[in-house]
């Protein structure tokens, strides 16, 4: 989840850092969700020490107003249940909100469209030169009969593979050890 602190005094960064990954959510939904959130939390504070009081309160009373202290208390506790409810609804679509919310990259990230805007900032050992193009695991993988590449596509889309045969055995085994 996002720092809403810094979401509060800062949106424009929220906003910028979702124009750079193409998105398309709105901050101002956001920032008006947390404003009622916390709105309802701090009424629902304040009739938990109003509802507190009134009880220390009671306990001295005879007659009357003890009669009138507690139909206020009832009243307290009827807000109490719909300002709970009220809160748990807000709450719920706040969490879906924010939810979609991309976290944000570092200032020294290069912004691209693709995975060609990358940047490579250093290599770890020596490149090894070969004397064939050397394969990808997922082809590897797929003429070794153990990662099933299309019907993964199928399901969900590219650049997602099945594990079958001995590397679900071997996935099992790692789990397992």
């Amino acid at each position: 989840m996002i720092d809403l602190e810094l979401f509060r005094k800062n949106p424009q960064i929220f906003e910028s850092e979702i124009k750079k990954r193409g998105l398309k959510i709105n901050t101002g939904i956001g920032l008006k969700l947390d404003k009622v959130k916390r709105d309802l939390i701090f009424k629902i504070d304040r009739l938990r020490s109003e509802k507190n009081l009134a009880s220390k309160i009671i306990s001295g009373l005879k007659g009357e107003e003890k009669n009138k202290k507690i139909d206020q208390m009832k009243k307290i506790n009827d807000d109490l249940k719909k300002m709970g409810a009220d809160l748990a609804e807000v709450e719920d679509k706040f969490i879906i909100h924010f939810s979609t919310y991309p976290n944000l990259s570092h200032s020294t990230t290069p912004v691209g469209k693709d995975e060609s805007g990358n940047v490579v900032q250093s290599y770890y050992g020596k490149k090894p030169e070969l004397d064939f193009k050397p394969k990808s695991h997922v082809d590897l993988g797929v003429n070794l009969d153990i990662l099933d590449e299309k019907r993964a596509a199928k399901i969900s889309g590219s650049r997602f593979v099945f594990l079958k045969n001995e590397a679900v055995l071997l996935e099992f085994a790692l789990i397992q050890y």
